[in-house]
């Protein structure tokens, strides 16, 4: 075999091995943006569902202002601010859960990104020391020719 022969075939490996790279990186990544929608999804539902009850408290405290006086009004505003008190303390822990999922899946993420680094740099050694043997029997070959 000569070294186009040998090159081609080691190109054909490294193209199995880079296509087959590539199809576990993108059933990594859709399985992740899976679980990203999944989480999101849920996220979303528990925030329609505060925001609806915020709405229903809204709408329940419109019909009394209409209906009191300046002493139910002093009330009210305290009522509100109660209310909004709550509401900052919900939408504080949704948005902590929300950073602590986005912080572990970004630490999956990094994990995983890692790992591939990890199997890149080990397939490059094996492509250099081919290439290095291949030069080496090229070396060989020229060595002998000349004698």
């Amino acid at each position: 075999m000569d070294q186009v022969e040998i090159t081609h075939e080691i190109l054909e490996i490294w193209i199995e091995i880079t296509h087959e790279m590539l199809e576990i990186w993108v059933e990594i990544t859709h399985e992740m943006l899976e679980i990203w929608v999944e989480i999101t999804h849920e996220v979303l539902e528990i925030w329609d569902e505060i925001t609806h009850e915020i709405v229903e408290i809204t709408h329940e405290m419109l019909e009394i202002w209409v209906e009191i006086t300046h002493e139910v009004l002093e009330i009210w505003v305290e009522i509100t601010h109660e209310v909004l008190e709550i509401w900052v303390e919900i939408t504080h822990e949704v948005l902590e859960i929300w950073v602590e999922i986005t912080h572990e899946i970004l630490e999956i993420w990094v994990e995983i990104t890692h790992e591939v680094v990890e199997i890149t740099h080990e397939v490059l050694e094996i492509w250099v020391e081919i290439i290095h043997e291949i030069v080496k029997v090229e070396i060989i070959h020229e060595v002998l020719s000349l004698e």
